[in-house]
């Protein structure tokens, strides 16, 4: 099974924000287990670096943090193509309608989001990490 994870999600993990970070952690230990393919974009990571460092105040830190996170969840590439895609797309948010083209592409099976608003227009199933924890 491969999973897209949004952002809000990836930092409730690693920012341990509650009261969302324990459905995160078990989401992504239960995901592991399954041996789930779990990916990011490009485009996240520097989202990811930007939003984390806001937080910890430390490069070098933030750094440890998102290398020991790539040792768990693979990057996809977003193409031009998904990004032209996305202008056309219904959806509200273009950020989100970008990541639903980029797991389009990559034949992602759900992706995990608190963010039911972004997705709603989403071909590809999408839920928070409780509902994905009773599909793996």
């Amino acid at each position: 099974m491969k999973i897209l994870i949004d952002t809000c999600v990836v930092l409730d993990y690693l920012l341990n924000r509650q009261p969302y970070a324990d459905s995160t952690d078990a989401f992504l230990k239960k995901a592991l287990r399954a041996h789930a393919t779990l990916l990011l974009t490009a485009k996240q990571m520097t989202d990811l670096y930007y939003l984390t460092h806001k937080d910890l105040h430390d490069k070098v830190l933030v750094k440890q943090v998102l290398s020991r996170l790539l040792s768990l969840i693979e990057v996809v590439d977003t193409t031009g193509d998904d990004v032209v895609l996305a202008l056309s797309s219904p959806g509200s948010d273009y950020e989100d309608s970008v990541m639903i083209e980029t797991a389009r592409r990559n034949d992602v099976d759900l992706i995990v989001t608190r963010d039911f608003a972004g997705f709603s227009v989403s071909p590809i199933p999408y839920g928070d990490t409780l509902k994905a924890l009773t599909l793996i």
